[in-house]
């Protein structure tokens, strides 16, 4: 009935959100592309990890690039079988440990899986959180608070909230508390951030009333947020997906357009409050994005999942207007299917 595992989600588990539209699998292509990096550098007389594009995929994979990779080039390491646990994957987190974190947003299982480092092929997790006394109807955005709490963002209407687990917490228990209730404004939460101070970002995409809501650190309970962009100076009418941060507190929002296939990332002032305008914009043709979902900000980059072209691409943080990317990840070798979650730990 439905090609697309996050369309069969939102039809019955989100019937107050427009249905999202996709395909079965893209083939596989047999030739690879010779611009995949190795899995180190060479830093003068040692070697060094290369850092990782990882991207959760709706198609029940977990694909890692090389953040140099660009073109039609297979993944370094590719999660995918049926040990894995995955079920429609949503978003993920990685811990200093280099252990990673998913959350499966299938309405019937919702869960967290957790693999070990460097974690490939068909491999069982190491943590699976999952269980009614979990509380988990629909879980999407995830974030790792020091290695210490696991911050989910959950549900619909008013059975919004944030989780947040301890680090170690495996099987069916509770969360150590939640941020929920009429106060905190939360209402089809999508993608989470926290910042250094931790501060604790969220973006909302109920139907008429998107917007970016900040909680205080530690925040619990029915918590009113400190501050919230929202209203029509913001633009962010359309559907808003993953939030990132930079260095110095920026915002970036990926926006997607699901009836014409657009993409675009909003980027705020640090300390945004209110009905203002973003300070950047990257929008157009010439940007390739389209139905923009995952955002990872790391380095001086942007990182882009783009849903429905099956796509990572990436900019200078302070690209603005039609800009181009200056890589772009695609192609049937990459392994990319509905890339959602987007990380560079």
């Amino acid at each position: 009935m439905f090609g697309d595992p996050r369309r069969f989600v939102e039809a019955f588990c989100l019937p107050f959100v427009l249905l999202l539209a996709g395909c079965a699998f893209g083939a596989t292509g047999t030739s690879a592309v010779s611009n995949a990096a190795p899995s180190v550098q060479r830093i003068g007389s040692r070697t060094a990890p290369i850092r990782t594009i990882v991207v959760a995929n709706a198609f029940d994979t977990v694909t890692a690039y090389s953040v140099f990779a660009n073109g039609n080039v297979v993944p370094i390491r590719t999660i995918a079988g049926a040990k894995t646990g995955l079920d429609v994957p949503f978003d993920l987190a990685q811990d200093r440990g280099g252990r990673l974190y998913v959350t499966n947003a299938r309405s019937a299982s919702p869960s967290i899986t957790v693999y070990p480092a460097g974690a490939n092929g068909d491999v069982a997790p190491i943590q699976t959180i999952a269980g009614s006394e979990t509380g988990l109807s629909v879980p999407k955005g995830i974030a790792i608070q020091r290695d210490r709490e696991i911050y989910v963002v959950d549900g619909y209407g008013d059975r919004s909230r944030i989780a947040i687990f301890a680090a170690g917490s495996n099987g069916n228990v509770p969360p150590l508390r939640t941020i929920s209730g009429p106060h905190t404004g939360l209402d089809h939460p999508e993608g989470i951030a926290i910042d250094t101070n931790g501060y604790i970002y969220v973006t909302n995409r109920p139907r008429n009333d998107n917007s970016v809501k900040v909680y205080p650190p530690g925040a619990s309970g029915d918590t009113a947020p400190v501050r919230t962009v929202r209203g029509p100076h913001t633009r962010l009418e359309n559907f808003v997906h993953g939030i990132g941060l930079d260095t110095a507190g920026r915002i970036y929002v990926a926006i997607s357009t699901v009836s014409v296939a657009k993409g675009e990332v909003l980027v705020f002032a640090t300390g945004a409050n209110g009905d203002v305008a973003p300070v950047q914009e990257i929008s157009g043709s010439k940007t390739e994005l389209n139905t923009s979902e995952g955002l990872a900000v790391l380095n001086g980059r942007l990182y882009v999942g783009n849903y429905y072209a099956d796509s990572i691409t990436v900019y200078p943080t302070g690209a603005s207007g039609d800009s181009p990317p200056i890589q772009t990840i695609a192609g049937s070798n990459t392994g990319l299917q509905r890339p959602s979650g987007v990380i560079v730990p």
